[in-house]
């Protein structure tokens, strides 16, 4: 799984990654920041969370973002990776 997901990734992002990231940044968060910063070039992820109640639901194109965010914190991060990966 870790290397379809790799190859997923790599596809995905129309860019080189190295064959020991996700070894490197075993977890969903340490990945997501990691992809964020030096592949999308993103400034630094937010440490904090969102509050969701700040969320105009009609813009953000997400009806339930609570019942989502509850959904997310249930999952395991390998189970998060699975559904990434499309499985």
């Amino acid at each position: 799984m870790t290397i379809e997901l790799g190859d997923i990734l790599q596809s995905d992002l129309a860019c080189h990654l190295s064959a020991t990231l996700l070894i490197d940044y075993p977890s969903v968060e340490l990945l997501t920041n990691y992809l964020f910063e030096n592949i999308l070039m993103f400034d630094k992820v937010r440490e904090e969370p969102i509050d969701s109640n700040d969320i105009d639901d009609e813009k953000s194109g997400f009806d339930n973002m609570d019942e989502l965010f509850d959904n997310l914190t249930d999952m395991s991060d390998d189970d998060i990776l699975n559904e990434l990966a499309g499985g």
